[in-house]
């Protein structure tokens, strides 16, 4: 398994806030200047930025919570493999072929290095919270979930 440096955790989180500071804004939904103001938003859309919160909630048994946080894990998953669609599909309509190569190669990298960096840092919040538990394991869904989210909002502020 591949661990992500802590300078790059520190440029994602940098880039995160200047992404949100950059986005182009909308006259009836400003964009957050953090991401915790981004989730609150993402929250009032409808879209609980705690999956805890949601599943917990009203589920009363193991399965019943795992079951509700592998389907927001699924939704997450694919929202955000949506937004990276587009964000290729933007990419490769640039006219000028250099830079279309060049930023296609970006954005694969970019996807990478946030799928390593989101996997590597769930499974350490699993292994804090105990590894062979479903407290763990329901803490590593939950981080995968928040983060995926926070990824597709950038990919869809860009």
């Amino acid at each position: 398994m591949r661990y992500i440096s802590l300078p790059f955790l520190i440029v994602l989180i940098l880039l995160t806030a200047s992404f949100s500071l950059h986005a182009e804004e909308e006259p009836d939904a400003p964009s957050p200047a953090d991401p915790g103001q981004q989730m609150e938003q993402m929250q009032t859309e409808g879209k609980s930025s705690d999956p805890f919160s949601t599943c917990y909630e009203d589920m009363f048994t193991e399965r019943a919570r795992r079951h509700c946080l592998l389907e927001q894990w699924e939704d997450a998953e694919s929202t955000m493999k949506q937004a990276a669609e587009k964000e290729q599909r933007q990419t490769n309509a640039l006219s000028k072929a250099p830079q279309r190569r060049e930023a296609i190669r970006a954005l694969s990298s970019s996807n990478m290095s946030f799928s390593a960096f989101r996997d590597s840092e769930c499974r350490r919040r699993h292994i804090m919270n105990g590894l062979n538990t479903a407290k763990g394991y329901d803490t590593e869904l939950a981080c995968k979930i928040i983060l995926t989210r926070l990824r597709t909002t950038m990919l869809q502020k860009l």
